[in-house]
């Protein structure tokens, strides 16, 4: 084992190298999602100014806009994967930031609908070729005694980019550049540049190159046809829909149930901070004990009945805890997916990139279809109880699924 990963390892005279790049990587996806999940705090700034109010958008192009960049992860997440088992990660990467800080910047110049929700597009492609490139790390250059601690190190990078974001941008950013959202762009776009400044300096070497030479159309369908990818696929486009669905429209889920806003950012950084321990903590226990599909199956079921019980939940702390245990269980299923995904045996190792990608293309799917059924429900109703009754009857469709497909695996 130790021979093999030391043949993977960017530098075989470091060890410990593959940690570097998992760091850096890490901190890569920490800024993306800093620079991505922010919006809706901005969309409208204290009924006075905000992109949605400036621009004269209506609810149905707002919910345009947080759905652009899930559009671009949906077809550039694919694409990706098969981009990174062929120019390998350092490359990948490299293009990533470069869109994710272009376009990033440019959504602050946005003088009409058209021109915000186009840059906001752009600017996921960029993270639609970063995500597969971090399940590649973990392939790479993990074994499978540390595939799930190391997936769930990158994931709660994001998660805490979230909670970063989240946080800074209503208490400290806005009142900082006076109410001013076009600046906001602009400090997420700077971070996201110097992050790639880093990558681009300190990951010099890239990993064998051989590689990525085997992918094909008959190897794509080699994946296509597989039972557990598609099993995982399932699962983890309502993990998706769930996590990035509820952080999204937090504030008029939570306004429905009379939650004051001073609260409702909290509570969204709350279901945030849930992810990020859940994309470690259960994942790691799974490294030491194996036995990955009961965790996945049981945070399914657990994830559900929270859901349930949130409908009937309106306010006080018994409300925060019961959003943070949500972030934990489906915090808990994404890094689980992942690293499945990349150990099945019946997929070629050579295909890590590709399948990540394709899984976490189905992910970004589920996320924007519920965001557009959320932006609809929105606009026709004003609340949100029939788009979580949704949910949580496609989660269930999920944990069969789930359940059908993996029940023979050994």
């Amino acid at each position: 084992m130790n021979q093999g990963m030391s043949g993977k390892s960017l530098n075989k005279n470091s060890p410990h190298y593959k940690w570097i790049v998992l760091i850096v990587g890490s901190i890569f996806f920490f800024t993306f999602t800093a620079a991505w999940i922010f919006l809706p705090i901005i969309a409208d700034i204290n009924k006075v100014t905000g992109f949605a109010i400036d621009l004269d958008l209506d609810k149905i192009q707002v919910s345009w806009i947080y759905s652009a960049p899930l559009l671009a992860f949906v077809i550039f997440t694919f694409l990706g994967g098969i981009i990174a088992d062929r120019i390998g990660i350092r490359n990948a990467t490299i293009i990533s930031g470069v869109l994710i800080t272009g376009f990033g910047m440019l959504r602050g110049l946005a003088d009409s609908y058209f021109f915000l929700v186009i840059t906001s597009f752009l600017f996921g492609v960029g993270g639609g070729l970063l995500f597969p490139n971090l399940g590649k790390v973990v392939s790479a250059w993990f074994g499978d005694e540390k595939k799930g601690t190391a997936s769930g190190v990158y994931l709660m990078a994001g998660g805490l980019g979230q909670v970063f974001s989240l946080s800074i941008t209503a208490t400290i950013l806005l009142p900082l550049f006076q109410l001013n959202w076009r600046l906001c762009f602009l400090f997420y776009g700077i971070l996201s540049l110097l992050t790639t400044i880093l990558w681009a300096f300190i990951i010099k070497e890239k990993e064998p190159t051989a590689r990525g030479e085997s992918f094909s159309l008959v190897s794509l369908k080699i994946i296509l046809t597989n039972k557990y990818v598609l099993g995982l696929c399932v699962i983890i486009f309502f993990a998706f829909s769930v996590l990035l669905g509820l952080t999204n429209y937090m504030e008029h889920l939570m306004g429905s149930k009379g939650v004051v806003d001073p609260i409702i950012g909290y509570l969204a950084a709350i279901l945030s901070l849930g992810a990020t321990v859940g994309n470690i903590t259960l994942p790691s226990i799974s490294d030491m004990i194996g036995k990955r599909k009961i965790f996945l199956i049981g945070s399914s079921i657990v994830a559900i009945s929270l859901l349930i019980l949130l409908q009937f939940i309106n306010k006080g702390w018994v409300l925060g805890i019961l959003i943070f245990f949500i972030g934990v269980m489906v915090g808990t299923l994404i890094p689980l997916c992942l690293t499945i995904c990349i150990e099945l045996k019946s997929v070629p190792e050579e295909l890590a990139g590709t399948v990540s990608g394709i899984v976490l293309s189905v992910g970004f799917l589920g996320t924007f279809t519920v965001s557009l059924i959320f932006g609809v429900l929105w606009a026709a109703f004003g609340i949100f109880l029939f788009s979580l009754i949704c949910l949580i009857y496609l989660i269930c469709f999920g944990v069969v699924a789930l359940s059908l497909s993996f029940i023979q695996q050994k």
